[in-house]
């Protein structure tokens, strides 16, 4: 079943919910969810994730065949400045743009779909662009977006790259202080702190 995507603060928290709930009863690896986004022209556009980590895999727009990525990781480009409410909905039409690599628009989705769900800091930042509250600073959150995996490793949510403890909850900005001032953080701790005060 699909799960539907709008972009009004009530409806997308449901989707978060939707998502979470979806990502744990398809947890074994490979399963896939389907999330759609309906545009003002009533075009449908698909993004088709993997569990058990909410990964973007493919994507559709209206009755066109799925483009399934050959290459998910951010690249320099992808994931920088600001973007309101309607870079976002630009960025869910626009999808992929027909091809099979991570580009901006695909970015946007991630961002607003798999890295909300994985993460509570994220999400707040969603809603508020969702709400035309604020925008969010691609930039800044690069290091969240990249430093999840570590992060939920650390707090054992995650037991190993397809693996969650039965504990398993998105993490939060005090998850992120707790791995960044632990001494097995290795990186520039004081940088990363800043980075999720000023978020």
């Amino acid at each position: 079943m699909a799960i539907p995507l709008k972009l009004t603060p009530e409806a997308y928290s449901r989707f978060l919910v939707a998502f979470r709930q979806a990502n744990f009863a398809n947890v074994p690896v490979g399963s896939e969810m389907e999330v759609v986004y309906v545009d003002d022209q009533e075009l449908a556009h698909s993004y088709f994730y993997r569990t058990p980590n909410f990964e973007l895999f493919a994507y559709s727009h209206g009755n066109a065949a799925r483009i399934v990525l050959t290459d998910y990781n951010y690249k320099e480009n992808d994931l920088a400045g600001k973007a309101g409410r309607s870079e976002f909905e630009g960025a869910l039409v626009r999808g992929g743009g027909r091809v099979a690599r991570m580009n901006p628009d695909l970015a946007k989705v991630v961002a607003l779909t798999s890295e909300a769900a994985r993460s509570r800091l994220v999400e707040g930042i969603m809603r508020g662009v969702v709400g035309n509250r604020q925008t969010a600073d691609l930039t800044a959150l690069k290091d969240v977006f990249n430093d999840y995996s570590k992060v939920a490793t650390f707090c054992r949510y995650r037991l190993g790259t397809n693996s969650y403890s039965p504990t398993w909850r998105p993490v939060d900005a005090s998850d992120y202080l707790r791995y960044y001032t632990h001494m097995e953080f290795g990186g520039n701790r004081q940088e990363k702190l800043n980075s999720i005060y000023t978020l």
